[in-house]
């Protein structure tokens, strides 16, 4: 009879459900050379939609770094010595047209601390862009559907530093959600909304540690 469930002997204090298991937070620390989060498959923004994508980064860098990249759109960080421009280090390039994201004004994305970053474009074709919930920048953009397939690279550009809670919304919907967190899944990050993962070429078990 132990190994029976009775809701009323629950109710009454005597038996206890199990708590769900909770899962470990840690982040992966990618080296800037060779480690990047490759998605395992496109994730596609149609043409003429809202959406928004989210990251926390941490970064000390002050070389070239990639953030995000995919067909006909990327972000990035610049040397310090490249910002005659690109002021405080970060461009976003759509369709080829650059929009330097951060002012003189603007707080250091790469400060050390774990920064949330979201690109957000709305249907009028307007992108903003947020840094910790505030708005740094707007600027309209021509362009239509493009898509994402990494995350820490540009081209040959590897970033140095933490990048973990990425997101996606399409339309005010969450459409992809990958943590990025979970040491015990190690090299592939699966997603918790949507069906694509993320890969870290190069890896390690040494990538991880406490946030």
């Amino acid at each position: 009879m132990s190994g029976l469930y009775s809701p009323i002997l629950e109710q009454a204090g005597f038996l206890k459900r199990k708590a769900a298991d909770v899962v470990e937070q840690w982040v992966a620390q990618l080296d800037g050379a060779m480690q990047s989060w490759a998605l395992s498959g496109p994730i596609v923004i149609p043409e003429n939609s809202d959406f928004k994508y989210t990251l926390y980064i941490q970064s000390f860098s002050d070389l070239t770094e990639g953030v995000l990249s995919g067909t006909d759109f990327y972000m990035r960080f610049l040397r310090q010595a490249d910002v005659s421009f690109f002021q405080r280090y970060c461009q976003l390039n759509v369709s080829g047209a650059a929009f330097p994201i951060f002012s003189e004004n603007n707080t250091n994305p790469r400060n050390g601390n774990f920064n949330k970053i979201s690109i957000i474009r709305n249907s009028e074709g307007i992108f903003s862009q947020i840094n910790n919930g505030e708005l740094i920048r707007e600027r309209s953009f021509t362009g239509g559907a493009f898509t994402i397939t990494e995350l820490g690279k540009f081209s040959s550009s590897y970033f140095d530093g933490v990048i973990y809670g990425f997101e996606v919304e399409i339309n005010g919907v969450l459409t992809n959600q990958i943590p990025l967190t979970n040491k015990a899944q190690g090299a592939t990050q699966l997603a918790t909304v949507g069906n694509v993962n993320a890969f870290m070429p190069n890896y390690t078990d040494a990538v991880w540690r406490k946030p």
